[in-house]
C-alpha cells in the first residue's frame, strides 16, 4: 500500500491519513494501569476498501514485540 498499489485488487488509488493521536484512533501497545497507545498511519484503497495500518515509530514496534502475542506461520 505504501507504494501506491493495493495488494488486494492492484488498483492505484490509495489514500493515506497520518496518525492523529486521538484516543479513538489509537491502538493499545501495552496494557496495564499505565497503558501505552500509538496513532498508526492508515492507508486505504478507494477501489475495494482494503485498509492497512502502519506504526511509524520504531519504539512503538518494539512495544508490540514485547507485549503482543506472535502469530506463528503455518
Amino acid at each position: 500500500m505504501k507504494n501506491g498499489i493495493c495488494p488486494k485488487c492492484a488498483a492505484r488509488e490509495i489514500y493515506r491519513h497520518a496518525g492523529s493521536g486521538f484516543v479513538n484512533e489509537n491502538i493499545t501497545l501495552q496494557g496495564g494501569f499505565f497503558s501505552k497507545g500509538a496513532a498508526p498511519d492508515k492507508y486505504i484503497c478507494v477501489a475495494c476498501g482494503y485498509l492497512e495500518y502502519y506504526l511509524p515509530i520504531t519504539e512503538d514496534i518494539q512495544l508490540v514485540r514485547d507485549n503482543w502475542e506472535r502469530v506463528p506461520a503455518q
